[in-house]
């Protein structure tokens, strides 16, 4: 059932997890989220950096016009992004100094470290007009009425129910009406229900996991029925380094050499998502520019039981005669493998156990409801989790998710490095996987800074495994050109074919209406 509230801010409320909201409220730029540092200009129709990269420009677009008609100024901007500023809940990692209307439409934006990384992070921002949500926190406010600048508008109350919502083409958008005259999100039980709304023709675009499923609804219809699932990231097992014996580098080999990535492959999704080609986990062949020879193959075929017994010696563990990995205190090296109830992440951590028992580990998985699992690897009380990588128009957004210390604050590790990579752990990694991150995000994008960065980070994640890459996380499209054609694919990969935020508003955009 869904609820009226199009807060771009509440990505967990109904509306905000479809999506919705990124069709009225735009963000200052877009990206792809296949193309190397491909941005496109939006809201800002150019920007500049300071020297320093501590200051960004942007000159706005003229003629823009929120949805009830007043005009669109650099001191909505100014607006949201102070709102980021004093809500650290919604600031998308940004870290705002100041952020000001110079003139009607030029808004500058002042940082405390280089911005170059991070207009992947503003690219997520939505704009509201000056006043939203006052007196009330962001996050929490309920916007019935949405006003953005977007393609799309709630055009009559009665186009919301708890059934579905329904936008309509907004007339005085600033790039004109869009072709695809209305958008209608319907609400699904569970899973199954969206993909028999699929197979049935009664739904034209979809991000379904739907594994080896996926040829019943291309085979429903042959001419229309389409399905793309692009690599964008990585599927990792995340083990949690504070715990000692994870924190030894010969237990993590031998934990990476005891998986079938290609068996677990099989068994999670028809091999949509495939086994990783190099534990860098770049994506190949768009990341071939980062790959250092090393890395070219580094992953085992298959389970190698030789390599599995030397690394667990070397680690002080012997085999006991119940057929476990044990230590000289005679304490098998125990884990579980944590994943959310339901969903294909819990599946795989099901197999990865089974395989890790069967190379003498004594592992177990389990699967508590999502909202535990995630308090869980917040807190860092956990063993061990199999969870996918951030993506974004460089791997660098992969790696700073996985590595970066500063994403735990107070304990918590709200928004990446779950394993608890830092001066604590495994010191001389973290040291490392800093100053690679610092040396990208104070370089010009695509730079020869940022290139080596990138290559150095990829090197340290093959080598020293503060995580462990299994798959390569892609992202699930199912689309029907029975009404709408223009849809990304293999031959025209602009952006993943997935209905998801905010680059969902840029592949809509692209699409026309099907000849009759």
């Amino acid at each position: 059932m869904l609820t009226d509230n199009f807060n771009p801010f509440d990505t967990t409320a109904p509306l905000g997890e479809m999506g919705v909201p990124s069709y009225i409220y735009e963000p200052l730029l877009q990206y792809s989220e296949l193309q190397i540092n491909q941005y496109y200009p939006w809201l800002a129709s150019s920007w500049s950096f300071s020297s320093s990269g501590l200051t960004i420009t942007f000159n706005l677009r003229p003629k823009v016009t929120w949805d009830d008609g007043s005009a669109f100024t650099a001191a909505d901007v100014a607006y949201t992004f102070n709102l980021l500023k004093a809500n650290p809940g919604i600031d998308e990692g940004i870290p705002v100094v100041s952020a000001q209307a110079t003139n009607p439409s030029t808004f500058v934006l002042t940082l405390s470290q280089p911005g170059y990384s991070l207009l992947y992070n503003i690219a997520h921002v939505p704009i509201v007009k000056a006043g939203y949500a006052a007196g009330a926190a962001p996050r929490g406010f309920v916007d019935r009425v949405p006003d953005g600048t977007g393609p799309y508008e709630l055009a009559h109350p009665e186009d919301f129910s708890s059934r579905q919502v329904v936008l309509t083409a907004r007339p005085g958008y600033w790039q004109g009406p869009p072709p695809i005259r209305t958008l209608v999100f319907p609400a699904f039980s569970d899973r199954a229900a969206v993909v028999t709304a699929l197979r049935e023709g009664k739904l034209d675009w979809a991000g379904e996991e739907m594994g080896g499923d996926v040829s019943s609804y291309t085979d429903k219809d042959k001419v229309h029925n389409h399905f793309w699932a692009p690599p964008v990231g990585c599927v990792a097992l995340e083990l949690n380094l504070v715990k000692p014996a994870f924190a030894d580098l010969a237990v993590r080999k031998a934990i990476s050499d005891a998986i079938d990535r290609a068996a677990l492959s099989r068994q999670l999704g028809g091999g949509a998502g495939s086994a990783v080609s190099t534990l860098s986990c770049l994506v190949l062949p768009a990341d071939d520019q980062f790959l250092s020879p090393s890395d070219t193959a580094d992953v085992p075929a298959q389970p190698e039981p030789g390599s599995i017994a030397a690394l667990m010696a070397a680690a002080g563990y012997h085999m006991s005669t119940q057929g476990y990995w044990t230590s000289a205190a005679r304490r098998r090296l125990y884990v579980n493998i944590e994943d959310p109830a339901g969903s294909s992440l819990a599946e795989a951590a099901a197999d990865v156990a089974q395989q890790l028992n069967a190379a003498g580990f004594d592992a177990s998985s389990s699967a508590p409801p999502a909202a535990k699992w995630r308090r869980d690897i917040v807190a860092g009380d956990f063993d061990a989790s199999v969870l996918p990588s951030a993506s974004g128009p460089s791997p660098y957004y992969m790696y700073e998710q996985w590595l970066d210390p500063a994403l735990i604050v107070g304990g918590q590790a709200s928004r990446g490095n779950y394993e608890r990579l830092g001066p604590a752990t495994v010191p001389a990694v973290s040291a490392d996987a800093v100053h690679d991150l610092r040396q990208f995000a104070g370089s010009l994008s695509g730079s020869p800074g940022t290139v080596s960065a990138v290559k150095a980070l990829g090197v340290l994640v093959a080598d020293d495994l503060p995580v462990i890459p299994l798959l390569y996380n892609v992202a699930w499209g199912e689309y029907s050109t029975r009404d709408a054609t223009g849809w990304p694919d293999s031959e025209d990969p602009y952006e993943p074919a997935t209905p998801q935020g905010p680059f969902a508003e840029y592949t809509v955009l692209q699409l026309s209406a099907a000849s009759p």
